[in-house]
């Protein structure tokens, strides 16, 4: 069989270290259960996934080792993995890990050189069937998912008729061709001239753990957001023409300035990684995006948000340089592995997913491991006042009750900013109960004598 190579992409070599290196994190898998309601057609099923799969040449990509070196593989014909479970059991399923932690579909380690996309159909009765999408992030990402749930659901209602996309092989060439440019040592000269000296680890705790304890315990939690601040909260994104990203950065600003007492500081952002061509093209294009924030407080609210969007604007002209390659510039002795300890995504996840009028549709969507110790999400839901925070944590690092001091002000500045836009330095960050109680602890005075001097009291 013939093939074309090339070698690793800078994120897959990256993931890869980590699988090799990190015995922790084997699981680097992405991806979603797809449960579907009513009168489902297996062969129509397949047969929308056999047209997407010709499209992509991701789904034709392998990873393997050739002369001692990893690479990529593109192959003539697709080599994901399908397979199909029929439940065993009557009982009702409430949750997808009645079935995975059983046939343990989601949580296996890929095998490198072999297929890193598996497809599981799953019949849980005759009106209800799960569809289970396993990625390998070495090949795929969040985003990359996301687009092939719609595009497999628009297939098969006979919505759309994908045409042929830009290829993964190509991407890998131009990026090739970027590490041997002058454009990579622009990027890394403004790098690290933003970053150097820049405070990357936040929380304590997490210096006294080695790297592989943060992927032994990654906790979820999933906050809804209720309608009244939700829409206050929105109100004041909308009047700086700024999203829940910009305004999360910003409250993290504040947050571990005037709390935790940090000066400069790094956060980092998710990215789709994608240019306008590349827009729906599968495979691994994310990445993250270094955020320098500092302790000043001489501008207002609206300034120190355009001051937030006008750096990252800055930022994403630099986007291609490589985070590993950033880590190494700045910590040449690798004292560190990672860039930094926080991280803010937005996504915008359509709940929309037409697959026909014989069938209704629920995801639940699959993330990995990571090695960042604490990531908020927040996920939109579009054309509805719905927004919920997801928010991942390693409890080696973290603990409960920190995550909620943690997140009480978080959403404690977020409410304070959105009602006083005017001045940031005199915001408050505690509440009048905490304030009252302070006050009541510092009433030490006491009657004395007045005839009496300090050492005879």
């Amino acid at each position: 069989m013939t093939y074309k190579a090339k070698p690793l992409h800078s994120k897959q070599s990256e993931i890869l270290i980590d699988q090799l290196f990190y015995l922790n994190s084997s699981h680097r898998n992405i991806g979603c259960t797809i449960k579907l309601y009513g009168s489902f057609e297996k062969e129509k099923f397949i047969s929308s996934l056999n047209t997407l799969t010709s499209l992509y040449d991701v789904f034709r990509h392998e990873i393997k080792l050739i002369e001692g070196t990893y690479q990529n593989i593109f192959k003539n014909c697709a080599t994901y993995s399908f397979k199909e479970i029929i439940s065993s059991t009557q009982e009702n399923h409430t949750s997808t890990s009645d079935i995975v932690s059983k046939d343990k579909i989601f949580n296996q380690k890929f095998q490198l050189e072999g297929s890193l996309i598996e497809v599981t159909l799953c019949k849980i009765s005759k009106d209800e069937h799960w569809i289970f999408l396993s990625m390998h992030h070495l090949i795929m990402d969040g985003y990359s998912c996301e687009l092939m749930i719609r595009s497999i659901s628009k297939l098969y209602a006979g919505h759309e008729q994908l045409k042929n996309r830009t290829s993964y092989f190509d991407t890998l060439n131009n990026h090739e061709t970027y590490l041997n440019s002058e454009k990579y040592h622009e990027d890394k000269i403004y790098w690290k001239n933003l970053l150097k000296g820049k405070e990357r680890i936040l929380h304590p705790p997490l210096v006294q753990n080695s790297e592989t304890d943060l992927y032994k315990k990654q906790t979820k939690r999933t906050i809804f957001i209720d309608e009244t601040r939700l829409r206050k909260w929105r109100d004041f994104a909308k009047r700086n023409n700024s999203g829940m990203q910009n305004i999360t950065l910003l409250a993290l600003k504040v947050l571990y300035s005037k709390f935790y007492r940090h000066n400069d500081f790094v956060i980092g952002i998710v990215t789709h990684g994608r240019n306008s061509i590349e827009k729906k093209s599968l495979g691994l294009y994310s990445s993250y995006l270094a955020v320098a924030l500092d302790s000043s407080w001489n501008e207002s609210v609206e300034n120190t948000l355009k001051t937030i969007t006008n750096q990252l604007r800055k930022h994403y002209r630099h986007l291609n340089f490589p985070i590993s390659h950033l880590i190494r510039e700045l910590d040449p002795k690798g004292k560190s592995k990672r860039m930094f300890d926080v991280v803010v995504n937005e996504l915008t996840v359509d709940l929309n997913y037409n697959w026909g009028e014989k069938l209704e549709c629920t995801i639940e969507r699959e993330l990995g491991l990571v090695d960042i110790p604490l990531i908020f999400t927040w996920y939109h839901v579009p054309h509805q006042d719905k927004m919920e925070l997801e928010l991942s944590y390693s409890s080696t690092c973290l603990t409960e009750e920190e995550i909620e001091n943690y997140l009480f002000r978080l959403f404690l500045i977020l409410d304070k900013l959105s009602e006083n836009e005017n001045d940031i330095k005199s915001l408050e960050l505690i509440t009048q109960d905490e304030k009252s109680k302070l006050n009541l602890w510092n009433r030490t005075q006491i009657e004395y004598p007045s005839d009496k001097c300090v050492h005879e009291l």
